[in-house]
């Protein structure tokens, strides 16, 4: 069986959960701001295929941790700091070690590198107990030609790029 079709049951799970919420928060004739309501199901759903269970957007309605957030001020500063010399001085590793982004961050990329190291962390240390089919589930099996798996760094920057995807579609609705 597909990967995409071991992890159906996840997507349906969080399209009814999103339905449900949808039905109660419009039962009381307000207006839905139906973009937000969109993005949190597609990180919810990211966040489930990814890291093995949803963050809770839809569920708490609202933008959890301020992670969509941090989000939209990375793709802002990216674009920022897009220019050529900026670049090359940002790299600079001992600018980078005091200005680049930390785990401990409360916002920008240090969210998204701390919530993929623990999930990494929690894989890889407690095993797969749910036996999910996931993306973690994915690159923890993952066995190159060669006979060669992926490195713990290498698992937690593969796993920052689902989320970091997921939100450019949805990024500037709202």
């Amino acid at each position: 069986m597909s990967a995409a079709l071991q992890s159906e049951s996840y997507l349906d799970a969080r399209v009814t959960e999103w339905i449900s919420q949808l039905q109660a928060h419009s039962s009381n004739n307000q207006l839905l701001e139906f973009a937000k309501w969109a993005q949190w199901l597609a990180m919810d759903v990211v966040m489930e295929m990814s890291f093995g269970s949803p963050r809770g957007f839809v569920r708490e309605a609202t933008d959890v941790g301020g992670l969509i957030q941090s989000l939209r001020d990375l793709l802002a500063s990216v674009v920022m700091f897009n220019l050529p010399g900026i670049v090359k001085v940002m790299q600079w590793p001992l600018l980078f070690h005091f200005l680049g982004p930390k785990e401990t961050d409360k916002t920008g990329m240090g969210v998204i590198m701390g919530t993929a190291n623990r999930a990494v962390k929690k894989r890889v240390e407690k095993g797969n107990e749910e036996n999910r089919r996931d993306i973690l589930h994915a690159l923890i099996d993952y066995v190159d030609q060669d006979g060669t798996i992926l490195s713990w760094e290498e698992l937690e920057t593969q796993m920052i790029a689902p989320v970091l995807v997921s939100s450019l579609p949805l990024s500037s609705y709202y």
